[in-house]
Order: C-alpha cells, then structure tokens, then sequence
C-alpha cells in the first residue's frame, strides 16, 4: 500500500510545477489523470515523455469527466485561464504569483521570478551582471509545496474536514528561498554576487585545481582546523578560527587554500579532503548524470524508451519498503488512459483547524533541511521540540545578529520549542528517549548512521515506538555510493548538474540560493506529511530516505532531452542606469541605449509590447516589494526585545492555511518542569 493509493487527481494545467506536482502525486500512489490536447496553453507540453511517465494520460475531451471523477485537480489558472472554483474536490492551483497582491495573474516565468524575487540578483560572479539558475528551480519548489498542500488536505478532509483549495505561487516560493541573504537586508546591507561563495561561512567556494574545479565547504571550527592541517596551514586557526572571524578574513584563507589546490588534481584533492571529513566535491554535467556513481547506486534514474530519450529522473522518494521503487517505466501513448469511477467522497463540517494539530515533532536538525522541514510541520499544527546540543545549534551564532541571535538561524526555526540535551549523558538520553516514545515523527539531517549510533535509529525506535514516521536528509543519502562523505548544499549542487546548467561565461555558477538545501527539505516536508497518512491506513511507521542529490537531479530533468547549447538560463540581463532588467529575448532591447534608461522606464517601455522582461530587484527591494507585502511573506512576531521578522507559509490553504506565531525560544535545560508541559514525568530536587 502506497500513501494515496485510491485517491484520483486531475491534472489539468499547463506549467511546469503542475506537471511535477501530479508526479510527486502519482508516485505517492494517487491514480493521476494527465488531460492532454493540442493547442494547450502552457511550456509542461513541450517534455510530454518527462510529465506523463507513470500517469493516464487521456484526451481534452475527456476534461469534465476527469474532474468529476477527482479527488484532486492541479490547475495554472494564470496560464491557462481556467477560473473555476472546484468547490466539490480539493483544487491546487500553482502559479506566477498567485491570487492576490497587485501581480496576481500575470503569467511569468521561472527566470522572470527570479529576477523579481532577488534570487538573480545573488546569483553570479563577483562583479559580474546577476544570473538566473538554468533549471525551473521555482517551478519545482512550488510542486512539492503543492504536493504537501494536497496531501494535507486530503487529511484534513479524511478528519472530517472540508474539501478546499491552495494558493500557490513561484513568487511566493521565492521569497521564502531567501533566509541566507534576508540577513543582511535586516542588518542594513545589501547582499553581493559572490560567485560560489556562501555569504555567511568561509571557506566555501570552488578553487581552481590542475584539472578542474573542486568544490570546498567547512561549517565548523574543527573542520577548519583540519583543512588549514592539510594544505600546510595550520598557523591560519591560531588566530582566526570562529566563523565570524573567518569571513572577515575570507581572502587571505581562500588564497591559502588555492596555493594548494592549484598543485594537486580534481581527484587528488578530493581523496585527501573527502579522507579527513572535509565536505568536497567536483561539478557534474548533466550528460553524466546517468552514470554518476551514487544516482546509479541508488537508482535514482529510470530507464523508459521514448524515442532517443533513455533515462528519466525517479522522483526522489526511497523508503524503508518496497512501494518507493515501483515506478512505471513506460510512456503511454496519448489518450490511452481510463477515466476511473468517481470515489463520491465529500468534504465535511467538522476536522481539524489545522492538518496536523496532534502531531509531535522530534527535530534533531541543524543548519537549513531539516529545521526548514519542521517549520513548515510546525505552521501545520505539529508541536515541533527542537533537541539541541547544549552548546545550542551553531547557527544561532551565525551573523549578523540581533540580541544575540543570527538572523538567518531565527527565520529557518520559527514555531518551536527548543531544548538543550546531552544525548550522550545517561540521563538525557533517557529523556530524548521518552520524547521520541511520545512523538509522531522524527526528523533529521545528522551525518548519516550518527542517530543510529546513539541508539535512536529506525530499527531501535521500532522497538518502542513501532508507528513513527522516520525522515533522515542528507546530501548523497543514507544509502550511498559515497558512504561517510561529508556534503552541504554547493557540493551537492555541483554533483547534480544544477551548476552545469547555470554557466556565465563557461563558469559554473551555484543558485545563489542554497537550493539543495531548500527543496531537500521541502521533500522531506512532504515525506512527513505522506507518511502520516500511509500510517493512517496500515498502523505503521514508515523511515524515508531524502537525498538532497535525488532532488536536485530531478529539478534538471527537463533540460536532459535538450541540446548542450541551448541548456542555460531563460534569458540574460540586460545592464540599465540603475541596476538590471532580465529579458527572455535579449535581441528584444533592439538598438536601445539601455544603459542610459532606468529599469522601470525599459519595463514601462517594453512590457506593453508585449516583451517578456522584469526588473532584477535586489533582496531588500524583493523584500519590501508590494506583492511581497500583499502575500504576509515576511512577518512580525513578539519577541523577548520587540518584534522579530519571519517568514510567512507559502502553501496557502483557503480553510485551514498555515500559521507562522513566534520565534524560537532560546535552549532550555530539560528541567522536571520543563518536560512536564510535553507530558514527560521526571522526579524533581524536591522530591
């Protein structure tokens, strides 16, 4: 049994994220009903063999009788035009901007988006034009927030709830794709392009070796330490080891480390550094990608003829059994799909006020995946308790900060409880123990096989708790090819083809944004919210296993079928007096001097002919923008010294929509009084 075996979906629009949305559905068990017509509105129809692989596709004709049969039905109303309400089923509808704010309705591309959202302005190479990611990177963000929008609304509405529908908008996904670089805008500044820096840890970037470009990351003082140890360096950490004072000093440590990379090979560098638990790696093409060691160890590709075309992407669930691998792989012939029996199932009066009030949380999470999964969990209802090492997650130390506290570390872990632990203490143990018998699910981005060490794994917590819901994230995953290799979000963008799609001038650029990152936790999200439900039908707890690189691959897959020439951003910036508009046809600028005209007069002057453009608006700018503000994307809550920003819920339910409340506490010791609010009994001094 699959979690939505038996619920039919009616795939309906024309964008890409419908397309990938319906396939997260389809692969989850839902019977996805793929309409398809000629003369469509829409770009999903031009990668038909990618989009109908394991659906029923069945003619345009046929659209009324798909809709009355579905459970769920996936629109692009701001392509497609389609303004129905869909009030007798659960209707996604995932586009540019979504329903509301000044933008609502225009059809923008992915690459536009971007530009709009601040993400190609921190994209790109130091003093260079800003860039867009050459894959639909918003366009499969807003799929899997789509995905978990169904998902949690077929739960509601099992409860007892309403049938409803979800908002969902690639601007929105932008936005909330920022919290690496809303930092600075909060501390006054505005971000830089810096390559494939990161702008808030040092060392991490790409160097230059004798043959190639290797990918260098370290989060920690330790590993810091370690790397200065092995190019000859290690007089560097005597006086500068805290991050903070690494960046500060990030030119000199980048040139020590190229003085020693630039005298080794790719793969020399890579051994030495992989070795000693130095997060490393190289930068693959998308045409290797079907021989890339761990995406073939883990399967991560399916092999379905389709004219020249061979290999697929598997959308990148792998779990404990044995549903997660059977994937169809074969392209059906169009209109060969059945309608099935309408399931006559109706929303009700009753349920939850949220999907998962009810549900615990057990986070052991730190950095961006799994504290971005769980806050997403915790604006669904879920009672989230964050278990921290008692020196407290290094991110919260991260600048710039305010009271103390990193910017970046609040917007990733709103609505939590934090608690401080020793795991390895017999007593703390015992508590996380007792907090983990009590929950629903678990997440974790700890370095694989660590929680199993501790006692803690999938098959222990089996054994005490039978009905969890188990969701570990890692770069390469659990089960790997790179067993004990070390990954961060631009090492796995640089092994999942991402950074070969996104070329300025032949360099390899990351997205700026740590993507890999983000939409590993957005799958994982997603893995929680499923598994809940499969547990709702067999009694049993279920363990996912999300690789960063499986999802990242899989964002490319519409690019594997084009030529190498033509792979790369949808456009390019054009430079203005003021910054920089992105335009899809360059040659549309025609013999303007644009350099002499403001963006917002080259977009007054141009859009309404029908050019497709938009101002690359920096972060502050994308931050503070109208529709930025009309969708409660950034928000405002009490805090100890006044209000601290958050970030607003892009999966926009109509009757039961997330809620984004409070910041983060800071750590607290598992006292008996503390651990009495979670149900938890412990004897305390007094007693």
């Amino acid at each position: 049994m699959r979690p939505l075996d038996g619920v039919i979906v009616a795939e309906l629009g024309g964008r890409y994220a419908v397309g990938a949305c319906g396939t997260l559905l389809s692969q989850l068990g839902a019977t996805v009903l793929y309409v398809e017509g000629d003369d469509l509105p829409g770009d999903k129809w031009a990668h038909r063999a990618t989009y109908v692989l394991g659906k029923e596709p069945i003619s345009n004709e046929k659209r009324q009788a798909a809709i009355d049969a579905a459970d769920v039905v996936l629109t692009s109303s701001d392509i497609d035009g389609d303004k129905a309400a869909y009030e007798n089923t659960i209707h996604i509808d995932l586009t540019a901007f979504g329903l509301s704010g000044p933008l609502a309705g225009k059809s923008y591309s992915d690459a536009l988006i971007q530009a709009l959202t601040g993400i190609a302005d921190t994209n790109g190479q130091e003093g260079g034009a800003p860039f867009a990611a050459g894959a639909p990177i918003l366009e499969y963000e807003a799929a899997i927030y789509g995905a978990a929008a169904a998902v949690s609304a077929l739960r509601v509405r099992r409860l007892g709830g309403p049938n409803q529908s979800a908002d969902i908008s690639l601007f929105d996904c932008g936005i909330n794709s920022l919290p690496t670089y809303l930092p600075a805008h909060h501390d006054g500044k505005v971000p830089k392009r810096e390559g494939n820096r990161h702008p808030l840890v040092v060392p991490w970037n790409s160097f230059l070796t004798s043959d190639g470009d290797v990918l260098i990351c370290t989060v920690s003082n330790d590993h810091f330490s370690i790397l200065c140890g092995i190019i000859g360096r290690p007089d560097i950490p005597e006086t500068i080891l805290e991050n903070n004072d690494r960046v500060a000093n990030r030119g000199l440590i980048e040139q020590a480390i190229t003085d020693w990379t630039s005298s080794h090979t790719l793969a020399e560098c890579v051994a030495a550094l992989s070795e000693a638990g130095i997060a490393s790696g190289p930068i693959t093409t998308i045409d290797d990608l079907p021989t890339e060691a761990n995406l073939v160890h883990r399967n991560s590709l399916i092999r379905a003829k389709d004219g020249d075309r061979e290999f697929f992407a598997k959308t990148p669930f792998f779990t404990n059994d044995a549903w997660s691998s059977k994937v169809a792989d074969t392209v059906k012939s169009e209109g060969s799909g059945e309608i099935p029996q309408p399931r006559g199932e109706a929303g009700g009066d009753n349920g939850p006020t949220l999907p998962l009030d009810g549900v615990r949380v057990i986070e052991f999470g730190q950095f961006t995946t799994a504290p971005l999964c769980a806050r997403h969990l915790a604006t669904l209802g879920a009672e989230v308790i964050k278990v921290e090492p008692v020196t407290g997650d290094v991110a919260r130390d991260w600048d710039p900060r305010r009271d103390g506290l990193g910017y970046y570390f609040m917007y990733s872990n709103a609505d939590k409880h934090a608690l401080a632990v020793d795991m390895r203490d017999k007593e703390g143990w015992n508590i996380v123990r007792d907090l983990i018998a009590s929950a629903d699910v678990i997440v974790q981005n700890m370095k694989p096989g660590s929680l199993d060490r501790l006692g803690f794994g999938w098959k222990d917590v089996q054994k005490f708790n039978p009905s969890m819901v188990c969701v570990g994230i890692s770069g390469f995953g659990d089960d790997s090819a790179y067993e004990g290799r070390p990954a961060v979000d631009t090492i796995v963008q640089g092994g999942s083809g991402i950074m070969d799609l996104t070329r300025d001038d032949g360099v390899p650029l990351s997205t700026g944004i740590s993507y890999s990152d983000i939409t590993g936790g957005q799958l994982a999200m997603l893995a929680v919210v499923a598994g809940l439900e499969l547990r709702e039908r067999t009694g049993k707890g279920m363990s996912y296993d999300v690789s960063m690189q499986d999802v990242t691959s899989w964002v490319t897959e519409t690019t594997w079928s084009i030529p190498p020439e033509d792979r790369g951003p949808n456009g390019a910036a054009i430079e203005c007096s003021d910054g920089y508009v992105w335009m899809e046809n360059p040659a549309d600028a025609g013999d303007i001097d644009t350099k002499s005209k403001t963006r917002a007069a080259m977009f007054g002057g141009l859009a309404p002919k029908g050019i497709k453009l938009a101002p690359v608006l920096n972060v502050t700018e994308a931050a503070t923008h109208p529709q930025t503000l009309a969708r409660n994307l950034i928000v405002d809550s009490e805090w100890e010294t006044g209000p601290w920003p958050l970030l607003g819920s892009p999966i926009k339910l109509s009757k039961t929509p997330p809620r984004v409340r409070r910041p983060i506490n800071r750590p607290e010791a598992p006292t008996p009084e503390v651990l009495e609010k979670f149900g938890i009994r412990r004897r305390s001094a007094a007693e």
